[in-house]
């Protein structure tokens, strides 16, 4: 009856290990997080990565979110001049749908803009288009 009781043990253990071990019990979930969130790239190196390629990203700072309309629910931003003084702004959001909200609506105010994923590259009109393109290129097909 002992052997029976041990063997019984040795088998409840091993399954619930399994058990366990399928659920996700036990491992350790922040190597992910850490992984996903380190590789995720900030603004500011979006625009360095513009300035590397010789295109002009002058008086770059922080957008201020609290002065943005209501229409433009970004969560944060960084404003620059482009080529011959263009105001240019760069927007991250929380999700796409938001980003196509505030494209919209920059896009009825005559603003260039461009749209992916959840960011938004918004940029006067007096830019030239294939200057805009270069901008856009440089920031988003990366």
């Amino acid at each position: 009856m002992k052997r029976f009781n041990i063997v019984f043990f040795i088998v409840a253990i091993v399954t619930l290990g399994g058990l366990l071990s399928a659920c996700g019990v036990g491992k350790n979930s922040d190597s992910n997080t850490a992984a996903s969130s380190s590789s995720e790239k900030t603004l500011d190196s979006y625009l360095q990565d513009v300035k590397d390629q010789g295109l002009t990203v002058d008086d770059q700072g922080e957008v201020e979110i609290a002065d943005l309309s209501k229409q433009v629910k970004a969560t944060s931003g960084v404003r620059f001049n482009g080529e011959g003084g263009a105001h240019a702004k760069l927007l991250k959001f929380d999700n796409d749908d938001l980003a196509q909200k505030a494209s919209s609506f920059y896009a009825s105010k005559q603003e260039q803009v461009h749209a992916e994923g959840n960011m938004l590259l918004v940029m006067d009109r007096s830019l030239q288009k294939d200057w805009f393109k270069k901008y856009q290129d440089a920031i988003f097909k990366q």
